[in-house]
């Protein structure tokens, strides 16, 4: 009887507590939510600023006070663009290298990444550690030894320099080992049983089930091989080579069109629009990679 008034005693205490409980949680999560919110608009404003300049006119732009939103919606600059830039050229460039880039290095990724995963042989784990010691060197390290290599090549103004070194990408490597090693080892064991060869075992069992993390890898160097502005601009020197960056940088230098931002913004735009793209229709692979759970492994 005694127990029995003491446990009715306690249970306004206890709901007193865990209201407050509740209500700490509920204001945790809606402080988050502003600061999210918060952090979109102040990351989102130069895309939005960006969209709406492009169609606004160049004394628009320049107005004081500006406007938010284009008094007249205009593509008056995408026309003046497509006329005095070789926009065709420079997305062309653009898009097939970024393809080259990225394609090459995700399978290379997955193919020694099985290899470090699953396959034993002498110096193995010294070759990974190397490969991730790499990953410890700044680019800028590596920028002026790198371009006196490829002048001793002579591979100069060539696309060369933009493809060969980036065949392999130690973080792909390391990330496709990390996932291989998930995958288990009776299964590549029955294959091997059955007389398979370990490139039949890597094609037809570890790069099926691997593949979002090859996806993953590849939507990541796309997106870095579509922005590389700085190698680019060391080695090209022929402007029938390059890139959308660098087209988009000179038509921005040139005395005709340094003060107008119109065009430039629309430039900026359509630069902007395909890794946009790539990355919302590949985010969701990004995540069905276990990018992050990969590496607990």
């Amino acid at each position: 009887m005694i127990l029995e008034k003491m446990t009715h005693h306690n249970v306004p205490a206890r709901m007193r507590q865990v209201r407050a409980t509740r209500m700490r949680r509920r204001y945790t999560v809606s402080l988050l939510y502003i600061l999210a919110c918060i952090l979109a608009v102040l990351i989102g404003f130069p895309m939005f600023w960006m969209f709406t300049g492009a169609f606004k006119s160049n004394a628009e732009i320049l107005s004081i006070p500006t406007t938010i939103l284009p008094a007249h919606w205009t593509l008056e600059n995408f026309q003046l663009l497509w006329n005095t830039f070789d926009f065709n050229l420079y997305f062309w460039n653009s898009l097939w290298l970024a393809l080259v880039r990225s394609v090459i290095p995700a399978f290379t990724s997955a193919l020694l990444g099985y290899v470090f995963a699953k396959i034993r042989f002498p110096g193995g784990t010294t070759l990974f550690l190397l490969v991730i010691a790499t990953m410890m060197l700044p680019s800028a390290i590596t920028l002026i030894p790198s371009y006196i290599l490829m002048f001793h090549l002579g591979w100069l103004n060539t696309y060369w320099p933009l493809i060969i070194p980036n065949i392999f990408n130690p973080y792909g490597i390391f990330l496709m080992r990390q996932m291989m090693k998930q995958l288990p080892d009776e299964t590549l064991d029955a294959g091997r049983i059955d007389g398979a060869s370990e490139w039949q075992l890597f094609r037809r069992i570890a790069l099926p089930s691997a593949l979002p993390g090859v996806m993953a890898i590849f939507i990541i160097t796309f997106i870095a091989a579509w922005d590389d502005f700085t190698w680019p601009l060391l080695i090209l020197n022929d402007t029938s080579f390059y890139t959308l960056p660098l087209g988009l940088a000179t038509f921005s230098a040139e005395p005709l069109h340094a003060t107008d931002y119109g065009p430039q913004l629309a430039g900026a735009l359509l630069t902007t629009l395909p890794v946009a793209l790539v990355f919302y229709f590949g985010q969701r692979r990004i995540v069905e990679s276990g990018l992050f759970a990969g590496l607990r492994a």
